[in-house]
């Protein structure tokens, strides 16, 4: 995930880290996300009456300590120049707007990558500013 040769930008400028996991035979997706210093869990079993929402978060939280751990060992080990503060973050479970402003960064990103050769919907192309256009202003 963070080094090989597949890696085709600068990791240490990443604002966001998004782990898909699989834990007890269920899949949840963990994101952190250093700007708003927070770590989102998302779970589509939470609210389905099969266990607690509590056994559920508790589950969560030793996962996300343990993978919090995790990264911030490979962010040292692997980068100069990126410490991204890792003891601040607070965890959120299925929140519902952090959720949307995940999913909005991760659009925008992967829309807006550099090499990216694909037809881009206009109304997606009205949104991006290219670098040579926030240099002009």
């Amino acid at each position: 995930m963070f080094v090989g040769p597949h890696i085709t930008y600068e990791v240490h400028k990443c604002t966001e880290v998004v782990l898909l996991v699989k834990f007890d035979f269920k899949w949840s997706t963990y994101i952190w996300d250093f700007p708003r210093a927070k770590i989102f869990v998302l779970d589509p079993t939470m609210n389905n009456g099969d266990e607690s929402d509590k056994v559920i978060q508790l589950r969560h939280r030793k996962v996300a300590d343990e993978l919090h751990k995790a990264i911030e060992i490979c962010i040292k080990s692997f980068f100069s120049g990126w410490e991204p503060d890792m003891s601040k973050l607070k965890r959120d479970m299925n929140p519902g707007d952090g959720v949307m402003h995940a999913r909005m960064n991760m659009l925008v990103d992967l829309l807006g990558s550099e090499g990216n050769i694909g037809h881009l919907p206009a109304r997606y192309k009205d949104c991006l500013i290219s670098k040579n256009d926030k240099i002009k202003d």
